[in-house]
């Protein structure tokens, strides 16, 4: 008998001990300390210009697009002959509410590349709002200047054709 009640001591002890640390581990897991935080995630910021419209002389004016495509500026009656190591990048916008004076409205307009490099005006439309830029092939990012002091990063509708 003295043999039983080690081995139910024993047997009681092993059990106890589990107990105590299974307690212990599964308080851990459940304990704020290892309660998973939610991850916040940042409320996108519409870029004003290309996902929201700004107003330029009364008029609500959105680009729409930003592109280096030859096939917008190497045709027609228009054609522009490009430099080694230039391309022409053609910035398209859309009037949402009121009329802008084109015309006058492309004497104030620029463009800059990542470097601070002003990019000069080659061409604008008459009828529709667009702008076209002589521009080194080896920049990356373009802003464009308007003539009331407001500028629009592009690199969110770029698209450049190497």
């Amino acid at each position: 008998m003295n043999i039983r009640i080690r081995i139910v001591v024993i047997i009681m002890a092993l059990c106890t001990l589990l107990a105590i640390s299974g307690c212990a581990f599964f308080g851990q897991l459940l304990s704020p300390a290892f309660t998973p935080t939610p991850a916040s995630t940042p409320t996108p910021t519409a870029i004003a210009g290309i996902q929201t419209p700004i107003t330029v002389d009364g008029a609500g004016l959105l680009i729409v697009m930003a592109t280096n495509d030859p096939a917008l500026y190497e045709s027609g009656a228009f054609a522009i002959q490009t430099q080694p190591g230039e391309t022409v990048l053609h910035v398209e916008a859309q009037t949402v509410s009121g009329n802008i004076d084109l015309g006058t409205f492309a004497q104030g307009v620029y463009l800059t590349d990542e470097n601070g490099n002003k990019c000069p005006l080659v061409s604008y439309g008459n009828e529709k709002p667009f702008w076209e830029f002589m521009v080194p092939k080896t920049s990356k990012s373009f802003t464009l200047h308007l003539p009331d002091g407001q500028t629009i990063k592009l690199d969110s509708i770029l698209k450049m054709i190497p």
